[in-house]
């Protein structure tokens, strides 16, 4: 596996350069799913946006009141330490394979957190495949938890409306921050729900804050989901 140690995109680029590799031979070995690690300095971490933040730590609460999770051993920092850099190593790749600036995290590189907290926490349970299933309830609870802290469900009927009249997203974790853009502008309400969270400069930071109100809506029972092809789809 190669683990790339980054400062940014550009420092990325420059020691690749200067070590003989070629950008197509770093977008190859992410093409390849052999990018798996990033260690980011704190002015790449600003701009990740803070909900995912709050998501990563929601994760660790939960998981410490879990029953599911075997509490003499404990959750420790750790886990959040390791929860937040597999996040932000997808996010990398995507940025690689795009070739977008901006390493912005989404919902859709979350699932990339469950074997790093696998491999950091003990379970009560020793069914195959439920540890997965345990870790992914987590998720869904932080993600709600921390969009119920942004938003109340009064404020978006506009954009639950408007699914429910025919419009439907489809998202996934290497989608470009174009589409999303694009998604904001023709559904109605959605650009003012972005808007809440924050400034959103580029397609990137525009990308994570539509994934994060799709799914809200979704884990509140008023946006249905479907898997198809390795991307989800939103629908009313």
């Amino acid at each position: 596996m190669t683990v790339l140690a980054a400062g940014g995109i550009g420092a990325l680029w420059g020691r690749a350069k200067d070590s003989g590799v070629k950008h197509d031979d770093i977008k190859e070995l992410a093409d390849l799913g052999l990018l798996d690690g990033v260690t980011t300095n704190p002015t790449l971490i600003a701009k990740s946006g803070r909900q995912f933040k709050e998501v990563i730590a929601e994760i660790s609460r939960l998981a410490r009141r879990s029953p599911d999770v075997n509490q003499r051993s404990g959750v420790s920092v750790r886990a959040s330490i390791a929860n937040y850099e597999s996040m932000l190593a997808n996010a990398l790749r995507r940025s690689i394979v795009t070739g977008e600036d901006e390493v912005v995290p989404r919902v859709s590189d979350l699932p990339f957190v469950i074997p790093a907290l696998s491999g950091k926490v003990e379970f009560e349970t020793v069914e195959e495949g439920r540890e997965d299933q345990i870790i992914d309830k987590l998720i869904q609870g932080a993600v709600v938890a921390v969009f119920n802290r942004y938003y109340n469900l009064g404020e978006l009927e506009q954009v639950v409306n408007r699914f429910k009249s025919g419009a439907a997203a489809e998202v996934g974790d290497m989608s470009p921050g174009d589409v999303y853009v694009q998604l904001a502008r023709t559904i109605e309400g959605l650009q003012a729900a972005v808007d809440k969270l924050g400034p959103t400069n580029s397609g990137p930071e525009t990308a994570a804050a539509v994934e994060f109100i799709l799914e809200g809506l979704h884990l509140n029972k008023r946006l249905n989901k479907d898997k198809v092809g390795g991307k989800s789809q939103y629908r009313g």
